[in-house]
């Protein structure tokens, strides 16, 4: 049987399209979970993380 790798690439990149748009909403969900916890902090816990190693 012959195989069709024009039709394995037009696969790979649809899957390849779709996970990068699944990984971009992804990272717009942290951000926004980060800037939540951000409002959330006082001055003196922000301190706190900036002296942390």
């Amino acid at each position: 049987m012959k195989k069709n790798w024009k039709a394995r690439i037009a696969v790979a990149a649809a899957l390849a399209a779709f996970a990068g748009a699944a990984f971009a909403g992804g990272d717009a969900d942290i951000a926004q979970r980060v800037e939540a916890l951000l409002l959330q902090m006082t001055i003196e816990e922000k301190a706190g993380q900036l002296n942390q190693s």
